[in-house]
C-alpha cells in the first residue's frame, strides 16, 4: 500500500478518509464499515483488502449516502 488512491468523479473535490486504524485493520484482511459526514451528509462505507497471492497490496473502499432522497 503505497498511498496511491484513486476516486470517482461523482465525490468531486471531496475525500473520503481513512483512520489510521481502519487501515490496519483492512491491511490485516478484514472487511470494516466506517460511517462518516461529509459536507452534513452521513455516509456509510465498506472497505475491503485487495488481495493477490495472499497479500494484502490495496484497499477498495465503496461508499453511499445515508441522506434521505
Amino acid at each position: 500500500l503505497d498511498g496511491t488512491t484513486n476516486k470517482s468523479e461523482n465525490l468531486g473535490d471531496r475525500t473520503l478518509a481513512i483512520l489510521p486504524a481502519t487501515l490496519d485493520r483492512v491491511k490485516n484482511n478484514e472487511y470494516v464499515f466506517v460511517t462518516q459526514t461529509v459536507d452534513n451528509i452521513p455516509i456509510r462505507s465498506r472497505l475491503s483488502p485487495l488481495v493477490v497471492r495472499n497479500q494484502v497490496v490495496g484497499v477498495i473502499q465503496v461508499a453511499e449516502s445515508l441522506q434521505s432522497v
